[in-house]
């Protein structure tokens, strides 16, 4: 339960806006994943180009998958 004078409308907008921040910013380094592996990279390459571990390659690929 929670009281109307415990809820920060600022902390729940900021919290709101960094989610949707991330959000996006999954979406472009998918979009990013999809174009190399259109192009035949592998997952390694993907990683190395973009600086991103190859565990995180491989996650969002697989969500991807799932879309």
């Amino acid at each position: 339960m929670i009281f109307l004078t415990e809820y920060d409308e600022k902390k729940h907008l900021r919290h709101t806006f960094e989610e949707g921040k991330e959000e996006g910013r999954e979406d472009k380094l998918l979009e990013q994943i999809r174009k190399k592996r259109a192009k035949g990279r592998s997952v390694e390459t993907i990683a190395e180009e973009l600086e991103e571990d190859v565990e995180t390659i491989r996650c969002l690929l697989e969500r991807c998958q799932d879309r």
